[in-house]
């Protein structure tokens, strides 16, 4: 199960909110949205942190445009990250 978390990345042991629990990482996103409207934010942009592929502990860092609060997506498997970025990658053509 995927989860979408929430929190600070810049306090020590600050603990995360779970936000929803989802199938999918596309589905994550989606709830992402929907928190970020109830919390009346206006976020102008959305930017990914990947996973580096030797961390154990594999999650997406999501930037919101909030500076001080940031999105988390985890608990995804390998198979679902890369299904999930082969969708969203887009190609440089130089």
């Amino acid at each position: 199960m995927i989860r979408l978390e929430f929190g600070s990345s810049f306090r020590v042991n600050s603990k995360r909110k779970l936000i929803a629990e989802c199938n999918t990482i596309e589905e994550a996103f989606v709830e992402m949205m929907k928190y970020i409207e109830k919390m009346s934010f206006k976020s102008y942009y959305q930017r990914v942190n990947l996973p580096n592929e030797n961390d154990e502990n594999k999650e997406m860092e999501v930037d919101f445009g909030s500076y001080t609060l940031f999105f988390y997506v985890c608990g995804f498997t390998d198979e679902e990250y890369n299904e999930w970025l082969g969708k969203n990658r887009y190609e440089k053509n130089y």
